[in-house]
C-alpha cells in the first residue's frame, strides 16, 4: 500500500497530530547534519506550515553535499519529479564514470 493511500485511509486527526508533532520537532544538531555527506536535493514550498521553508534553508546551508534547493509554490510541486529524476540520472552517470576510471 502506498503512503498516500495509507494516509487517505488513516484517521485525519491522527495524521494531523503526527505531522504537527514532526513540524514542532527540532532538527538534529548542525554538527551532526554537517557529517552527512550524502548527495541531496531539497524541496520545499512557500507558506507550508508543516515543513517551513526556513527548515529547508537551514538544511541547505548545513548539509555538505546539497546539489539544489528548490522552493516553489505548492501548485508547482509537480515539477519535483522531473527534477528528482534528473538528479538521480546525474548521480548515476557520475557513478558510472567513477567505476570506469
Amino acid at each position: 500500500m502506498t503512503t498516500a493511500r495509507e494516509l487517505a485511509l488513516a484517521n485525519p486527526l491522527h495524521v494531523q497530530a503526527a505531522l504537527q508533532g514532526a513540524a514542532l520537532s527540532d532538527l538534529p544538531r548542525k554538527s551532526r547534519l554537517a557529517k552527512l555527506n550524502i548527495p541531496t536535493i531539497i524541496f520545499a514550498w512557500r507558506n507550508d506550515k508543516t515543513h517551513p521553508e526556513s527548515t529547508a534553508k537551514i538544511l541547505a546551508d548545513t548539509l555538505p553535499n546539497v546539489h539544489s534547493l528548490n522552493i516553489t509554490d505548492a501548485d508547482d510541486t509537480g515539477q519535483w519529479v522531473s527534477i528528482a529524476c534528473q538528479f538521480l540520472d546525474q548521480l548515476s552517470a557520475e557513478n558510472r564514470r567513477k567505476s570506469a576510471a
